[in-house]
């Protein structure tokens, strides 16, 4: 028989000391489930971010593949200049006289997707009417008259 049981089987009220250490241990014990239940949830979130960064590798690497310039990528001097299709002579001297964005990690250089694409939006040529000089100088003359 526990101090809490009358002789007649039936429980006894708790003291307030007793009903202290009760809620106590009852606090201790939600305590430690909600730290589990965190630790868990924290696991599983890590769980999911390394997953998430993986799959961003592998689509990156794919679109790489393809020839598909996205702003996230990275591309070393020799990749960037494969991608754009110039030297990697020729993509140093747009870097040093500033025509191509880059980053400097440590020693290395490396571009960006948004990098390239900056710098081919500052290689966009108009679109220009397709005849020829001699051929817009021949239908001003009719127009004019002159020359004839």
């Amino acid at each position: 028989m526990s101090g809490t049981e009358r002789p007649d089987g039936r429980r006894m009220p708790l003291t307030d000391t007793e009903a202290m250490e009760r809620l106590d241990e009852i606090f201790a014990y939600l305590k430690g489930r909600i730290r589990q239940e965190r630790e868990a949830r924290l696991e599983a979130e890590r769980g999911l971010a390394r997953a998430a960064a993986e799959i961003e590798r592998e689509r990156l690497a794919m679109k790489k593949k393809m020839g598909i310039i996205d702003a996230a990528m990275t591309f070393s001097k020799e990749t960037a200049a494969e991608t754009l299709g110039i030297s990697v002579d020729t993509l140093d001297k747009f870097k040093k006289r500033g025509m191509v964005p880059h980053r400097k990690i440590g020693d290395r250089v490396v571009f960006t997707g948004g990098d390239l694409i900056a710098f081919l939006d500052g290689c966009l040529v108009p679109a220009t009417n397709l005849r020829s000089d001699a051929e817009r100088r021949g239908a001003a003359r009719k127009v004019t008259g002159a020359g004839a």
